[in-house]
């Protein structure tokens, strides 16, 4: 498939946080998304309940496998299984009734640099992101797939993720979700906020998300 044909890709978040920003708020979101890393997802049932009784999940009905996004090292089927932040939501979003299943379609098959340690002009693009994933054979029990992972900033490894899935289910829908969204310029006031965003993949192998 060729890079520059990715289409805007829909997003799901219901929690944002801000970076760069200071003050109780975005104290609070970094340590939320800390706590994820970490395979704290029970600390964030309550929240996906209150997400599911205001039908935000609604377009993770019973028909959606739930893929999540690989780790940023090599798969090794031989190691003890790290803690891997997407699967573990997933996980958690199945045992409260949100989705239908759960698929590891997607490994690592190269280790690629963590995003959140590199400067924004160092960080891995899509086409290596692209180039170190692989996706599972075809499932014909498949009907529609929403990829999974803990955080949303400018959607690289999405969009990887995003094509590797579409190369092998060419007419199946696939969205994203993602537990938190990165606030990286507005100051923000409050936490949950649910959003809906678009991933944009330019011909020139740059991202951008933009909030609907």
């Amino acid at each position: 498939m060729s890079l520059s044909k990715a289409k805007d890709i829909a997003a799901f978040s219901f929690l944002q946080y801000s970076p760069k920003k200071s003050g109780a708020l975005s104290d609070q979101g970094k340590s939320l998304l800390g706590s994820i890393k970490n395979g704290r997802i029970d600390l964030f049932e309550e929240v996906i309940l209150k997400a599911q009784e205001e039908n935000f999940f609604d377009f993770l009905d019973s028909s959606t496998t739930l893929v999540p996004v690989p780790k940023s090292n090599k798969f090794n089927p031989e190691l003890k299984l790290p803690i891997w932040p997407s699967l573990s939501i997933c996980k958690k979003l199945i045992e409260l009734g949100v989705g239908r299943d759960i698929s590891t379609l997607l490994k690592r098959e190269i280790s690629v640099p963590k995003s959140a340690f590199q400067r924004p002009e160092d960080r891995p693009t899509v086409k290596i992101h692209y180039d170190s994933i692989s996706c599972g054979n075809e499932d014909p029990t498949i009907e529609k797939i929403v990829i999974v992972d803990d955080v949303l900033t400018r959607g690289a490894t999405t969009v990887a993720c995003f094509l590797r899935i579409q190369e092998k289910f060419p007419n199946i829908p696939i969205e994203v979700f993602t537990l938190f969204k990165t606030e990286s310029f507005d100051v923000i006031d409050s936490i949950y906020l649910k959003i809906q965003s678009t991933i944009k993949y330019y011909s020139s192998g740059k991202t951008f998300v933009t909030k609907d």
